[in-house]
């Protein structure tokens, strides 16, 4: 298990057993975050993104025996997996398999960045013990992909685990993703008006940091597993307007749709019982702290 520090108030999980930390999707959102946080734990780290040309469908990867590679690179979002579902299933489910592939033959472990597979919850909060039934190509090629790394585990031993990540939210994130988007238009003082779609979902929205977090205290896994990586707690996008509007104490007006989102889900909640138990990580990070940070970043 990795050996940790304290940080202020967070607890920092520090990387003991690997010899190199290798991120693919080093230039995304939670990649980025990833990155910054092991470089400044002293880690050695090989960054892999389309930024620097890296080609996962196509390029070998620079791994070695005793490496750990954080698998994250993909495609993401859900809207656009109905239009090129194709793209989703070649990055996430063909590229998951070149990766494992290379850590097999390189003596290397590895993380595998999941999502929100489980579709329309029955109860709530979600376990994983909850069978997944993904209604979405997005969410079907994280399944999939989970689905080799485990066969990998099972039948060429590999050391790997898959974490199911939540609604994440932080810093530096896309206007693609609610939070960033609400919090934009809120700040932006030439919009008169906050303008989004239905305010009514509710959803776990779990702190990059937090997430971090979660990679780093499960590297290298014990056991090939998945696990669930969220907050405990739901909130609607009304109640995110809320609290937006009283942390900046900006008191716009919002436009919103009557349309609903392609299988949208009401309600969401993750059950993270089984990786605070693994490998004792839970979140830090409340939704107005989390708010705050995003606010300050965007400012």
């Amino acid at each position: 298990m990795a050996q940790s520090r304290r940080k202020g108030t967070r607890l920092i999980a520090r990387p003991s057993s690997y010899r190199r930390a290798v991120i693919t999707g080093a230039s995304g959102f939670l990649g980025g975050h990833l990155l910054r946080t092991l470089l400044a734990c002293g880690t050695n780290v090989v960054p892999l993104s389309r930024s620097t040309g890296f080609n996962i469908l196509r390029d070998r990867l620079p791994i070695e025996e005793g490496d750990h590679v954080f698998h994250l690179a993909g495609k993401t979002g859900v809207a656009g997996s109905w239009v090129t579902p194709s793209e989703y299933y070649e990055l996430n489910v063909v590229g998951t398999a070149r990766v494992l592939d290379h850590c097999k033959n390189a003596g290397a472990s590895m993380s595998y960045a999941s999502a929100y597979v489980y579709g329309q919850p029955r109860d709530l909060p979600i376990s994983e013990a909850d069978t997944p039934f993904p209604d979405n190509p997005y969410a079907q090629s994280k399944l999939l992909g989970e689905q080799i790394c485990q066969f990998y585990a099972e039948h060429f031993g590999l050391s790997v685990i898959a974490l199911r990540l939540f609604n994440i939210y932080g810093p530096y994130q896309s206007d693609e993703f609610v939070i960033p988007r609400i919090l934009r238009q809120l700040l932006d003082p030439s919009q008169s008006s906050i303008e989004l779609n239905d305010l009514e979902p509710k959803r776990d929205f779990v702190f990059v940091a937090d997430v971090v977090e979660a990679f780093l205290r499960s590297a290298p896994p014990k056991d090939f597993g998945v696990f669930n990586v969220g907050s405990g707690r739901s909130y609607s996008i009304a109640d995110i307007i809320k609290f937006a509007r009283g942390l900046t104490g900006i008191q716009k007006t919002v436009t919103s749709s009557p349309l609903k989102r392609r299988n949208e889900i009401s309600d969401v909640v993750a059950d993270y019982t089984k990786i605070f138990n693994e490998y004792g990580w839970r979140p830090a990070t409340d939704i107005r702290h989390g708010l705050r940070l995003v606010i300050d970043a965007i400012r």
